[in-house]
């Protein structure tokens, strides 16, 4: 149970990096 929440939030914070990192990755999810 804590390690699914635990994966939970390590696969948000990827994501919120990536996001970070790739700029133009925000705008492109902003247009769909």
């Amino acid at each position: 149970m804590i390690e699914e929440l635990i994966l939970k939030e390590w696969r948000m914070l990827d994501s919120a990096l990536k996001k970070f990192k790739n700029p133009g990755f925000i705008f492109s999810d902003h247009v769909y």
